[in-house]
């Protein structure tokens, strides 16, 4: 055996203990569940191990069922088994040779089981000789044709094929022997002295066979369990494989969605190299630009500042200038305030001077009222000095309207007096010669050359309606 099994320490409780168990005692050959290719090389070499071992272990069996049976009696000393076990077939069904065998377990492909023709697995043929703690008869019989022939090896064994195929035409082996020949009657004679020793060697190679079975039968279990742990990891692999399919596609995708980004991140390189080329030609014409701006500009300056400095001489002129022109204007104001103020004061004294003569004509036109009845005596009178009244109120009236001229340019409600009394003035006049022309004398006192004789006016006026005969005053 190229490769020596081990029994695993415990099974893995699942497939996610697997990875775990690798690291545990298992076979001698040592594999890695990494590479999937040294993982097949393992799983091809253990399969081939076990059809090796399958075949060595029906080799075995075969040689149990095919070697021949002594018959009853021949031994001088007791048989090692009862004599019923003879060429008479067993009533009851056998036990199975595999009875003492671990049960199948799940997932455990049973590998190197021979099939027949047609596909179909072949059970495995029963031998009476199944109980361990007697000499089969096979062994016994196989003993005698030893020492009659003097010593001679055990038959060979068929190869697995000839085997299998023979376990698959055979079907269900009843155990029987095959019908002995014409010589072994003259070997039964022969070497009867030897069958003890002969015994005893076959039973020692019965134990060494036996022990080699069970040896096989637990490097098969091991190699089974081998298998189903390798399955569980291919499974394991599978799907690892295919979650790496998953995300080798999305790092795929990931890589073409970053390739797309690249594109597009070359294009707008490409697009802002344009740009800087463009920009930097367009700095290039904005200095030149700039330069040229910067000249004229500094030309400019150079005309502002010397027309600022002949602006700023002007400036003083003019300031100087100006400040002798406030100086004359206040002097000016200043005058004509002193003047605005005498002209004030007269204007006061002279309104004052009209105040106290109207007041005076009030109080004539009272006293005038209480004279009224003093008038009728007196028209005569007024008659005879009509002449030298008109006279008299000529002289006055001239004299009052050169002072009235002289206040109307002083003020203007002066003026508006003035022309108030001259109109007075003129009605006094048609009253009177209205008057005089109805045979009425009236006398003015000298008073009224100098007053307003509005209010007088007014009062006389109905008594001159009065007194005149036609009751129509004329203008």
């Amino acid at each position: 055996m190229a490769h020596s099994l081990q029994r695993p320490s415990s099974r893995p409780s699942s497939r996610g203990s697997m990875r775990n168990s690798q690291a545990s005692p298992g076979p001698s050959s040592a594999w890695n569940s990494e590479d999937p290719v040294s993982l097949r090389g393992q799983m091809s070499t253990l399969k081939h191990e076990i059809r090796l071992k399958m075949a060595q272990f029906n080799a075995l069996e075969f040689r149990l069922q095919v070697a021949p049976r002594p018959l009853p009696g021949e031994f001088s000393g007791p048989p090692p088994s009862p004599p019923s076990t003879s060429f008479s077939l067993p009533t009851s069904t056998p036990r199975r040779r595999n009875q003492n065998l671990p049960s199948h377990e799940e997932g455990i492909p049973m590998l190197g089981v021979a099939n027949g023709p047609n596909g179909t697995t072949s059970k495995r043929s029963q031998s009476p000789t199944r109980s361990i703690h007697r000499i089969p008869v096979s062994a016994v019989s196989q003993a005698r044709s030893l020492a009659e022939n003097g010593g001679s090896p055990i038959p060979t064994v068929e190869e697995p094929a000839a085997i299998n195929g023979a376990s698959a035409n055979g079907g269900n082996h009843s155990g029987l022997l095959d019908p002995p020949s014409p010589n072994s009657q003259h070997r039964k004679s022969l070497h009867t002295g030897n069958t003890t020793k002969v015994l005893a060697d076959l039973q020692a190679g019965v134990v060494h066979a036996r022990t080699a079975l069970e040896n096989t039968r637990s490097q098969l279990r091991l190699a089974q369990r081998s298998v189903a742990q390798l399955t569980r990891a291919n499974e394991d692999l599978k799907d690892g494989r295919e979650r790496l399919r998953l995300e080798n596609e999305s790092l795929n995708n990931v890589v073409a969605r970053k390739e797309r980004l690249l594109q597009e991140m070359l294009e707008r390189a490409r697009k802002a190299e344009d740009e800087a080329k463009e920009l930097r030609a367009q700095l290039k014409s904005d200095s030149t630009n700039q330069k040229k701006a910067l000249r004229e500009m500094q030309i400019t300056l150079k005309e502002s500042t010397a027309l600022s400095e002949k602006s700023q001489r002007e400036y003083i002129t003019l300031k100087d200038a100006v400040k002798g022109l406030q100086d004359g204007w206040q002097a000016d104001v200043e005058s004509l305030r002193s003047q605005l103020k005498g002209k004030e004061e007269t204007w006061k004294k002279e309104i004052e001077d009209v105040n106290l003569k109207y007041r005076g004509l009030v109080k004539l036109t009272q006293a005038a009222q209480a004279e009224r009845a003093k008038m009728e005596a007196l028209k005569a009178e007024s008659r005879a000095l009509d002449a030298k009244f008109e006279d008299v109120f000529k002289d006055e009236l001239r004299s009052l309207t050169e002072s009235i001229g002289n206040s109307t340019k002083a003020s203007d409600d002066a003026s508006s007096t003035v022309q108030e009394m001259s109109s007075e003035l003129a009605r006094i006049r048609r009253l009177m010669r209205m008057g005089l022309r109805n045979s009425g004398i009236i006398t003015v006192p000298p008073i009224l050359q100098d007053t307003d004789l509005h209010t007088t006016t007014t009062t006389l006026e109905p008594d001159t309606l009065r007194t005149s005969p036609t009751g129509v005053g004329e203008g």
